[in-house]
């Protein structure tokens, strides 16, 4: 990955920033995709009901990389039905619904998933 200038780092970090609390989010990982030059990011939402936690990814599009112009900010999704919404008004300033994510053990056939009901992970 291409290093971020001052600019487009500190923009980042004033948008992960606005999760430090309702809901906080841990970012945890990110990763550079030079062919669409988006830096993606994902963090743990923990969940107060249960031990699991819920993830967010935000992606971070760059059309302009050795300029001083900051990124195009995209909400790529969450699977948090209970903020879901809070962290699109923070990102847009509007509330959006949520897209529910699906459980790929519950639609690919597949050896290498996390199957929840028997909490254990195969991979």
């Amino acid at each position: 990955m291409k290093p971020l200038n001052p600019n487009q780092k500190q923009f980042i970090e004033g948008i992960l920033t606005k999760f430090e609390i309702s809901p906080q989010i841990l970012w945890d990982r990110y990763f550079f995709d030079e062919h669409t030059r988006t830096l993606s990011i994902y963090g743990w939402i923990s969940r107060t009901k249960d031990s699991y936690k819920d993830f967010c990814q935000l992606d971070f599009v760059f059309h302009a990389w050795f300029t001083n112009k900051i990124p195009i900010v995209r909400f790529a999704g969450t699977s948090s039905s209970k903020y879901s919404a809070i962290i699109s008004h923070k990102l847009f300033g509007h509330k959006t619904p949520h897209n529910k994510c699906a459980r790929v053990e519950h639609f690919f056939n597949v050896a290498n998933k996390v199957i929840l009901n028997m909490r254990r992970q195969n991979i």
